[in-house]
């Protein structure tokens, strides 16, 4: 499902934060799968409405499962595909939202970033503890 649009967007973020929820509690349930296929989808297409669509999802969430789903998926896909273009912005939202900078800890991927990116963002959560 395409997120060009508000409505879009938001049931591809309700969808895939129900996945995780569902995830977390041990379900069995296809009917959101479709998000994140979508999400990958997303993140090559639109990195503007992507970052905007992470950061939202973050805010929507607590406990770390929760934001480990994100950091592991969309959001290391994300920094993967597009890091080097949105460091600054990266980095700014890391110096000011607390849960953003604790989803960076769950930011893997490193074998398919550049070694700059990797140390930066290293250092962004250096302070972290594991997810």
């Amino acid at each position: 499902m395409p997120a060009d649009d508000a409505e879009n967007r938001e049931q591809l973020l309700e969808a895939y934060l129900a996945h995780t929820k569902a995830q977390e509690q041990g379900v069995e349930d296809d009917r959101y799968f479709w998000a994140v296929e979508a999400m990958w989808e997303f993140v090559e297409r639109d990195p503007e409405g992507t970052w905007t669509l992470i950061l939202d999802m973050l805010q929507r969430v607590d406990g770390n499962y929760a934001i480990a789903s994100i950091a592991a998926g969309p959001l290391e896909n994300f920094i993967v595909a597009h890091g080097g273009r949105f460091l600054d912005r990266i980095e700014a939202e890391a110096g000011r939202n607390p849960k953003f900078r604790r989803a960076l800890v769950g930011v893997w991927g490193e074998n398919r970033m550049p070694e700059e990116l990797v140390q930066r963002l290293r250092e962004l959560v250096r302070d972290e503890p594991p997810l």
